[in-house]
């Protein structure tokens, strides 16, 4: 069966038959990316190369439904607060602690 009525030149063809292939392991891994920016430990690393990760495969997670695109925000978003944080603490802990 097809998965649309328009006519799809062989590189679409191509392109769409590579999506539907990769979908499955993309979805979780967006998983997986909110997982470990929730985590306070694993934030530091998965916050930057979570974004690194998100810029290159933009155009694919735009394809999956809203709710993957809406996982990979919240996590980079959470990382990004907890980094800050992070920052926040210990730079008081060194300004005060002296």
């Amino acid at each position: 069966t097809f998965t649309t009525a328009d006519p799809l030149s062989k590189r679409a063809f191509d392109q769409n038959k590579k999506l539907n292939d990769y979908k499955p392991r993309l979805k979780k891994k967006a998983t997986w990316l909110f997982i470990a920016c929730a985590f306070p430990f694993t934030t530091v690393i998965a916050g930057p190369l979570g974004w690194w990760w998100y810029s290159r495969q933009r155009q694919e997670i735009d394809r999956l439904p809203r709710i993957f695109s809406a996982l990979i925000w919240i996590g980079l978003l959470l990382s990004a607060t907890e980094i800050g944080i992070f920052i926040i603490v210990l730079t008081l802990k060194t300004l005060i602690g002296r």
